[in-house]
């Protein structure tokens, strides 16, 4: 339990929970804190909260949590047998196949992850550098859409009305939304491109290759036109995004495996970054008030 000035703090007690040291889960000293400790012992662990800290009434102020170690546990590794591998879907495999599996599973998924920041880098590139004046409409439009997302996202099952939301909570994130839109279609006609049918096929296979069945999932999309047209139009926007890397200076950036597959979210300006979280805590107040209804 923690303890800032002498008084127990809201959030400050959990009792059963499993740390991993080394994982950095923690505010900074207090997996540093449990280093050597054994099961049964008791221990005062003295902290600082960091400045940024989320709940701003803990911000930069420092803390006691009283430990009790209830166990120390190390993991261990599993055998690489039959068994094993037939909990990651590889049936009749032996060691070779199987880490032949995980490595084509694992460039696959670092293609998908460069190619996402590639593209967030370019559309945030693109509205930069271009002021685009916006039709209302299609910003409310932008809003209304945004307002169902928030319900969607927040709102659990409950039937929530997404008009209670106030629309200035996504104006601004519409506004750009709608902006690289427009942009994106510019380019579209001004380079006259059409949707290559190749990259069609290919998106659709590499989709459905993780699926028992490929075939199925591709005649599925093929017979559906709104999933269809969701893939041209993707296929269509990696073209843009082809057409402007061909005319801009492009410089490559070393990093390791698992930085190049976490996500990184563009930050958000602070107002939409504020929208975010009144959204929840509105849809969250609806919520509570449905329940005691």
């Amino acid at each position: 339990e923690g303890f800032v000035d002498g008084e127990a703090f809201e959030g400050g007690k959990a009792e059963g929970s499993d740390i991993v040291l080394g994982s950095n889960s923690m505010i900074p000293g207090f997996e540093e804190g449990l280093l050597g400790c054994k099961a049964g012992e008791s221990k005062d662990i003295q902290v600082t909260f960091p400045e940024g800290y989320q709940a701003p009434q803990l911000a930069g102020k420092e803390a006691t949590f009283k430990m009790m170690i209830n166990k120390v546990a190390e993991p261990t590794l599993p055998v690489l047998d039959a068994a094993f591998f037939e909990k990651f879907g590889t049936k009749d495999a032996d060691l070779t196949t199987f880490r032949l599996e995980v490595l084509g599973n694992m460039e696959k998924e670092l293609a998908a992850a460069i190619k996402s920041k590639v593209k967030n880098q370019v559309l945030d590139g693109l509205a930069e550098t271009n002021a685009v004046e916006v039709p209302s409409a299609l910003v409310n439009s932008e809003v209304d859409r945004m307002r169902q997302e928030a319900v969607q996202q927040f709102g659990g099952n409950q039937k929530i009305d997404p008009s209670i939301l106030p629309a200035e909570m996504f104006t601004a994130q519409a506004t750009k939304r709608v902006q690289l839109g427009l942009m994106v279609n510019a380019i579209v006609e001004q380079k006259k491109l059409e949707v290559d049918q190749d990259r069609v096929k290919t998106m659709i296979e590499t989709m459905s290759s993780s699926y028992e069945d490929p075939q199925e999932i591709i005649n599925y999309y093929y017979s559906n036109e709104q999933q269809l047209n969701q893939i041209q139009n993707l296929v269509l926007e990696d073209q843009v995004i082809d057409a402007i890397l061909a005319g801009a200076k492009v410089s490559d950036l070393a990093m390791g495996y698992d930085d190049a597959i976490k996500p990184t979210p563009a930050p958000l300006p602070e107002e939409d970054a504020e929208a975010t979280a009144e959204a929840a805590d509105a849809v969250d107040t609806v919520d509570n008030d449905a329940s005691k209804a």
